[in-house]
């Protein structure tokens, strides 16, 4: 591979034939000891080093494992960032090679006043592998006097567990210190109620439901019908539709917003200009059968449907809670 050149004639038969001498060279090696470590020194270049990876990562589920241990290392040196290769070609060990979790890839930087450098490792299948890297770390940090430091640990997995893990105890709420989110409950003062209705306009008719008919589905008339149809239907106490109920915002990107309010609350929909709206249900009491309502009345085209519903109380002191939740003088069961 010496003067190497991908772009000239013979390039695919000196990368082949260095595929083979690689592989039949540490399989011959492996024959009676398998590597424990496999090390990308200062002096390997970014081709060779590439095909290496190919044939680990072409064959990874022999390949490795009839060269490499179970616990086997992938080290190498990155001096700057002109040899970024070098990082990715140990990431992609841990990605692409290792079979078995816990993988793992780290980055420890080393320095001193003259320059800095970074190690690069990847293993596969060892549970203690960072407590036993700390260790080596702060061993060789005090005998070299180099400032080291793991930077990056990129990996590690829950190991498995032949036996299921029994607790000796249940633990209940009693066996918790719930002051605080019991004060939290009892600060909640719920002010009303929010529902978020977002609607999709899709006609059965269109070869492709990814995209929408080039002829105008929607439009801002009929989204403003929509609206004005579910508030005459819906008999909402305190709203009545007249020339001025319903406030019209245009001219904002391709849709429009439209919004009406009254003392028990306030609707606004936001239609994209295309097939998109949403409705936004604010109300001061909790009724959910006046929401279901009001959303079965607005959408009067079969082909608008909602496809997603949102619904929260609102208030102060940290409000989770529904008007529901919190009648009386009950309690939560966990307090």
């Amino acid at each position: 591979m010496l003067d190497f050149n991908e772009y000239e004639d013979g390039a695919l038969d000196a990368a082949t034939a260095c595929e083979r001498h690689l592989t039949n060279t540490l399989s011959d090696l492996a024959v009676n000891n398998k590597f424990n470590v496999l090390v990308v020194d200062s002096t390997a270049d970014k081709i060779t080093a590439s095909i290496l990876l190919k044939i680990f990562s072409a064959r990874r589920k022999t390949f490795a494992k009839s060269v490499l241990e179970e616990n086997a290392l992938v080290v190498s040196v990155m001096l700057d960032e002109s040899e970024k290769w070098r990082q990715n070609l140990v990431q992609l060990f841990k990605n692409d090679v290792f079979q078995f979790d816990p993988t793992c890839y780290v980055e420890v930087g080393v320095s001193d006043s003259v320059g800095a450098m970074k190690i690069l490792l990847a293993t596969e299948s060892d549970p203690h592998f960072v407590q036993r890297l700390n260790k080596a770390v702060a061993a060789h940090e005090k005998k070299s006097g180099l400032s080291i430091e793991v930077q990056v640990v990129n990996g590690g997995q829950f190991v498995y567990q032949d036996e299921p893990f029994e607790p000796t105890r249940s633990f209940l709420p009693g066996d918790y210190d719930q002051s605080s989110p019991l004060k939290q409950w009892r600060s909640q003062i719920p002010l009303g109620h929010q529902i978020i209705f977002q609607m999709v306009y899709n006609d059965d008719s269109t070869k492709s439901k990814l995209i929408l008919l080039s002829t105008n589905a929607l439009s801002a008339a009929i989204v403003r019908k929509n609206l004005e149809n579910a508030i005459s239907k819906t008999a909402i106490p305190g709203l009545d539709l007249y020339e001025d109920t319903i406030q019209e915002y245009s001219g904002i990107g391709d849709g429009c917003v439209l919004m009406a309010t009254w003392s028990g609350g306030s609707i606004v929909v936001l239609w994209d200009g295309r097939k998109h709206i949403d409705v936004n249900f604010f109300t001061y009491e909790e009724n959910v059968k006046q929401a279901d309502a009001f959303e079965a009345n607005f959408r009067t085209s079969k082909y608008l449907s909602t496809m997603l519903r949102d619904e929260q109380p609102r208030g102060v002191g940290r409000v989770v809670s529904y008007f529901s939740d919190l009648k009386g003088e009950a309690e939560p069961h966990w307090a």
